[in-house]
């Protein structure tokens, strides 16, 4: 009598080979969607977040703009290369105590740059009268120190400033806690933000000249 095959034990094997193909198969189809969906979006969300670090000045922007002159030719400055955040920031004000603008807005990065609070308060018009109405005419930082850094490549530095009006406008002195971000670019360092800590700070003549009677 012939054997009847029993259905349930006779369930095939699969290849080993398949079972290959299907791994190599699933892993070429994850490998594609990373590079496809999931990578450019990691991408992105960095990039963003680099982009968009805070420009923070601690100033009141209702004040109406001031026109920058038209002349916008940068004067000789001679400063030394900066490698580091501190001298970074040495050079800066370094800059900004010549008057030199144009220059002074080239070591900001873009998007502080065509920040509109920046083109408001960071004039010629502004800058000359203040530096001209100081001590020495001159602002140097003081006390800095390295607070944080990111994998954007940016470092954040708390510093002091301290500056005193020349005798003719009462010779009152102030003293300011700052912060402010370097962001590190194949051209060299750049400003990224800037901001005061001190309470009121916004009101003194740093950014405010007119209030303290510099502006002639």
């Amino acid at each position: 009598m012939p054997k009847v095959k029993n259905e349930t034990n006779e369930k095939r094997l699969i290849p080993v080979w398949v079972w290959i193909f299907f791994g190599c198969s699933l892993l070429m189809f994850c490998i594609a969607l990373y590079e496809s969906c999931m990578r450019p979006k990691m991408i992105s969300e960095t990039q963003k977040w680099a982009t968009e670090e805070d420009i923070i000045v601690n100033i009141d922007s209702s004040e109406t703009p001031i026109s920058e002159p038209s002349n916008t030719e940068s004067s000789i400055t001679v400063v030394e290369e900066a490698t580091t955040g501190p001298q970074f920031l040495y050079q800066w004000y370094q800059i900004f105590s010549s008057k030199d603008v144009a220059l002074l807005k080239t070591l900001m990065d873009s998007a502080m740059r065509n920040n509109a609070t920046i083109k408001q308060f960071w004039s010629a018009y502004k800058i000359n009268s203040f530096i001209d109405g100081i001590e020495n005419h001159s602002l140097q930082p003081q006390n800095i120190t390295l607070i944080s850094t990111s994998p954007s490549w940016i470092e954040e530095y708390q510093y002091e400033l301290e500056y005193s009006l020349l005798p003719e406008y009462n010779a009152q002195h102030f003293k300011e806690t700052r912060v402010a971000k370097v962001r590190y670019t194949e051209t060299g360092p750049q400003l990224a933000s800037l901001r005061c800590e001190t309470p009121r700070c916004s009101y003194n003549p740093f950014f405010r000249p007119e209030n303290y009677g510099l502006v002639k």
